[in-house]
């Protein structure tokens, strides 16, 4: 180890040597446990909550978190960040509630305005990129469950 000869090839070829071992060892995130327990919280206001128009820094705050913190532990724990989980979960309530016999009749701004979307039009261009079609024509759609 302390070997003169050794050291001197060592930083000879540090740079391969780096890149060889250090690709074979990615480094993980370290999460504690509050971490993870306050990302959880997290989590369940925002399904709680779709319609809350909070900020990714108002939802760290509240929840005592970074928002770097809140974005690397949430992507951890469930795949997809933040806003991009919000999304999907406003989308397939939205969903539920265009095939819905209950609702059945509600406009479609109505619909919206439950999932957290104020502008309609802006909802509808969101649920169409993320379901490939517009509200009205899933609405036109039998629901395979109540066949």
């Amino acid at each position: 180890m302390y070997d003169p000869r050794v050291a001197s090839a060592a930083l000879a070829h540090w740079d391969p040597l780096i890149g060889r071992y250090a690709a074979d060892t990615p480094r993980a995130p370290y999460f504690d446990r509050l971490m993870l327990e306050r990302t959880r919280q997290t989590h369940d206001y925002l399904v709680a909550h779709q319609d809350s128009r909070i900020t990714l820094a108002e939802l760290a705050a509240m929840f005592h978190l970074s928002q770097s913190s809140l974005k690397l532990c949430f992507k951890a724990l469930y795949g997809v960040p933040v806003a991009g989980y919000l999304r999907t979960v406003r989308m397939d309530t939205a969903t539920r509630l265009l095939q819905a016999d209950t609702v059945r009749d509600l406009p479609v701004a109505e619909i919206a305005h439950r999932v957290g979307y104020e502008d309609p039009s802006r909802f509808s261009a969101a649920f169409r990129r993320h379901t490939g079609r517009r509200p009205t024509e899933l609405r036109r759609i039998a629901c395979p469950c109540t066949e």
